[in-house]
């Protein structure tokens, strides 16, 4: 039998790895100013990292779709929101309107199989 070697992470840097992340979240002040109108505080972050990374990245990507070209070439379609549901926070996306609707129109797409 064959032992693979396996990577292992430090406490420490699973802590620095979060810290970066957690800043980089913080840092971005256009995403940051959605997150707090949005209600969720820093304690939500730092609870959902991996949530709000994936917000932030979508959100930059939405800032620059003003065409359904744009989302051909972003290859992003729906925009993703967070939602909280009681006490969790979940991820919802929005279905861009390329039919010329408004954006309240929107169609908001949850996924409630929990």
């Amino acid at each position: 039998m064959e032992l693979k070697k396996v990577n292992y992470i430090s406490d420490e840097e699973l802590t620095s790895y979060k810290k970066e992340l957690f800043n980089s979240i913080i840092n971005d002040s256009s995403f940051y100013k959605e997150v707090l109108l949005s209600s969720f505080t820093n304690e939500d972050i730092m609870s959902n990292l991996s949530l709000f990374d994936e917000w932030r990245k979508n959100f930059n990507i939405v800032k620059n779709i003003k065409s359904y070209q744009d989302c051909v070439k972003f290859n992003t379609f729906e925009k993703l929101i967070l939602v909280r549901d009681k006490k969790f926070i979940k991820e919802a996306k929005k279905v861009f309107r390329t039919d010329g609707e408004k954006e309240d129109s929107e169609l908001v797409v949850t996924d409630d199989s929990d």
